[in-house]
């Protein structure tokens, strides 16, 4: 039928995670601690808060580092390593600290005053 849209899934109910492209919603305890799947598989997007996405499967990890966004674990090791932080804050020594630009959404790595991408509403400005 032309001129109608596709219906999209806002939430799913609890024991469900919602697909990135709004179309389905797959069993939690088949990803869990997942808060967005990919739009095929078991693979997570995103997870849930206090859980890092791991970036060899697309699996959540609770997380060791505070306000650590994703991680890439060695296996062989059992190690797990900080590659991008939460909103707000830099990454460094593998640690994630608190940013001090105000409006930031995304540090440059190791840099607390270095601003890579700014929140949405608010631009970049150089002071060269």
């Amino acid at each position: 039928m032309e001129g109608v849209t596709p219906l999209e899934c806002v939430t799913c109910n609890s024991l469900y995670v919602l697909r990135a492209n709004k179309k389905e919603c797959v069993a939690k305890s088949s990803i869990p601690n997942c808060k967005e799947a990919a739009n095929t598989g078991n693979s997570c997007l995103e997870c849930d808060a206090g859980y890092g996405l791991l970036t060899n499967g697309g699996s959540c990890v609770l997380g060791n580092i505070a306000n650590c966004k994703s991680y890439n674990v060695k296996t062989a090791l059992g190690v797990a390593t900080c590659l991008e932080c939460n909103s707000g804050f830099y990454l460094t020594n593998n640690t994630c600290l608190a940013g001090s630009v105000a409006n930031c959404e995304k540090y440059d790595s190791g840099k607390q005053y270095s601003c890579d991408t700014c929140k949405t509403g608010y631009i970049k400005i150089s002071n060269a």
